[in-house]
C-alpha cells in the first residue's frame, strides 16, 4: 500500500464528509426554523457548485474567493424563491411546500442537464496537488 494513496483517499473522504455535513446541517436548519421541507436543497447546491466552476474557468477567480460572490448570490436566489414562489403557493401547509420544492428540484436539475450537459467537470488550481504536509511519511 502506497502511503500517498492512503493519504489522498483519507483527505478526499474527510472533504466529502464535510460537504455531507454542511448539506445535512442546512436541511436541518431550514426545516427547524422555517418548517420548509426543501427537496430543492441539493439542486441549489449543484447550482452553487456550477457557479464556482464557471467563476474559475471564465473569470479566473479562485474557488475560495468565489465564496464572496456565490454565498450572497445563492442567499438572494433562496430569498427570491421563498418570497416569489414558496411563500405565495404554500399557504402554510407542509404538503404544499414539499410538492413545490420537489417540482423546483426537478425543474432545476433538468435545466442544468440541458444547459450544462451531463459531462463531469473538475476544478484544478495550482495548490490542489500539494496536499501532503511536511510531516507526512510519504515517499518523494
Amino acid at each position: 500500500m502506497d502511503p500517498s494513496i492512503i493519504g489522498a483517499a483519507t483527505l478526499n473522504g474527510l472533504l466529502i464528509g464535510g460537504i455531507y455535513t454542511l448539506v445535512a446541517s442546512g436541511l436541518t436548519l431550514i426545516y427547524g426554523v422555517l418548517h420548509i421541507i426543501n427537496f430543492a436543497h441539493g439542486s441549489l447546491l449543484m447550482l452553487a457548485m456550477f457557479g464556482v466552476y464557471y467563476l474559475l474557468t471564465k473569470f479566473g477567480l479562485d474557488p475560495y474567493l468565489s465564496l464572496l460572490v456565490m454565498v450572497p448570490a445563492m442567499y438572494l436566489l433562496g430569498f427570491l424563491l421563498y418570497k416569489g414562489l414558496i411563500g405565495r403557493l404554500a399557504h402554510g401547509k407542509d404538503e404544499n411546500i414539499l410538492l413545490i420544492t420537489l417540482g423546483l428540484s426537478i425543474l432545476i436539475e433538468n435545466l442544468a442537464l440541458m444547459f450544462f450537459k451531463g459531462d463531469t467537470r473538475t476544478i484544478s488550481v495550482s495548490y490542489s496537488d500539494s496536499w501532503a504536509p511536511t510531516w507526512c511519511p510519504c515517499p518523494s
